[in-house]
């Protein structure tokens, strides 16, 4: 830990257990009592979810028997604390995960072993060959017998959502997706009629489970953008067309996101500060009047926007480019899946040089006007401050250990693309 998490855990006395889970050695230490994790030797943090006063999840690597997984734990305030009971309950008593929960009273703590979860409880499933094949029957309904041989995690938000990756027999491949209760049933209705545009794929639709909150498509071959071996440039044109493609596709059954919703958001993770950095506040919300106020007042063309369009959601195969990982896809203004793809670069190269930062700018722009040409850019730096500063709690989400200075580098670019100015 560093000092502006020990700061942090001072300033939050309501979570009695935060600091087991930033630092988890005592949490190791009582586990060594319990038949069923005294066998884990490694317990590291890499992903938390904070609100102040109710409650922090946080993610774990752990090395069990030798073996590397997954596991999460979470912890509560006070006032939750029925609440909080009846989930471990209903946990402990659940016959494919009880020996996979243990609750630590003196930190108000519950430790789950991956795929124990409380929210996302068809994961259980995920244990045995017989619930998989069973699970794998009811998501593939609609297709040819699908007899699940593999499974692999790509990603996992304890309570909120799994990524994985199904390998049948016969080698086809799908993405499975599980989500918790929240924004199920808009993110089934827009990832089953997503039309798929001219130029560029995206993953079909070719299952899911209303019940389980699971939907399933097509797996797509090819490396990440981010990770392709192709020089920097070519990269950042074809982002431009790949995302000039889908703006230009008929969308007809998205949505636009309220604009007081987003405004809302940004207000939040400005609140944030107030707790993880408190000497950033004054600066973060100086900045939001501007950020919220483009928001706001936007009057922009209104085309079908990815939502979190960046680097690694966009897949080089031997065929046409794709795009995937479309949950959060909606109407919006152009400008602002650029904004995103840019403010990613700025996340994960705190240190790019401003004729770098232009070039892929310009870039970008290069292979997007290719594809659609005509679009006015002129509040481009401002959409990127936008995304950017959607970002700034990030470095603290993903346990970056300079995550206090890496905020600060990113919050002085936020100033710069908005005003010009650092901040």
């Amino acid at each position: 830990m560093n000092s502006a998490d020990h700061q942090l855990i001072k300033r939050d006395r309501s979570l009695h257990g935060l600091a087991v889970l930033m630092n988890p050695q005592p949490l190791l230490e009582a586990m060594s009592g319990h038949s069923e994790t005294e066998d884990i030797s490694l317990i590291k943090p890499d992903y938390i979810r904070y609100k102040p006063h109710a409650n922090c999840i946080a993610r774990f690597q752990i090395v069990n028997g030798g073996e590397t997984g997954s596991a999460y734990a979470k912890v509560t305030a006070e006032d939750a604390q029925a609440k909080f009971e009846k989930v471990r309950a209903r946990l402990a008593g659940h016959p494919l995960t009880a020996d996979r929960v243990h609750y630590f009273p003196q930190w108000r703590l519950m430790f789950a072993m991956f795929p124990a979860d409380a929210k996302l409880s068809s994961l259980a499933r995920l244990l045995e060959p017989e619930t998989v094949g069973t699970l794998s029957q009811r998501i593939f309904k609609h297709q040819k017998p699908w007899h699940t041989t593999g499974i692999e995690i790509l990603n996992y938000k304890p309570e909120r959502r799994l990524v994985a990756k199904f390998n049948a027999g016969d080698g086809r491949s799908a993405v499975v997706k599980f989500y918790s209760g929240k924004g199920f049933e808009r993110i089934r209705h827009t990832r089953k009629h997503l039309v798929a545009p001219q130029g560029i794929l995206t993953p079909g639709w070719i299952g899911g489970s209303k019940s389980h909150r699971a939907v399933a498509l097509n797996w797509l071959e090819g490396d990440t953008l981010r990770d392709a071996a192709i020089p920097e440039d070519e990269k950042h044109v074809l982002a431009g067309q790949v995302a000039a493609h889908f703006h230009n596709s008929p969308q007809k059954r998205l949505k636009p996101l309220k604009a007081s919703l987003q405004a809302a958001a940004l207000e939040g993770i400005a609140q944030q500060f107030t707790w993880l950095l408190p000497e950033l506040s004054d600066s973060v919300h100086s900045l939001l009047p501007d950020l919220v106020g483009l928001v706001m007042e936007d009057d922009g063309q209104r085309v079908p926007l990815h939502g979190d369009y960046y680097d690694k959601q966009v897949v080089v195969g031997a065929d046409r480019p794709a795009l995937i990982d479309c949950d959060q896809a909606r109407m919006g203004n152009p400008l602002e899946d650029l904004g995103c793809y840019l403010a990613h670069l700025e996340r994960h190269n705190t240190r790019l040089a401003q004729a770098a930062d232009t070039a892929h700018r310009d870039a970008l722009l290069e292979g997007y006007q290719s594809v659609r040409p005509g679009l006015d850019d002129r509040q481009l730096d401002l959409w990127t401050a936008v995304a950017l500063f959607r970002l700034l709690h990030h470095p603290f989400r993903d346990r970056d250990p300079n995550w206090p200075s890496r905020t600060r580098t990113l919050l002085d670019r936020c100033f710069q693309l908005a005003h010009g100015r650092h901040a």
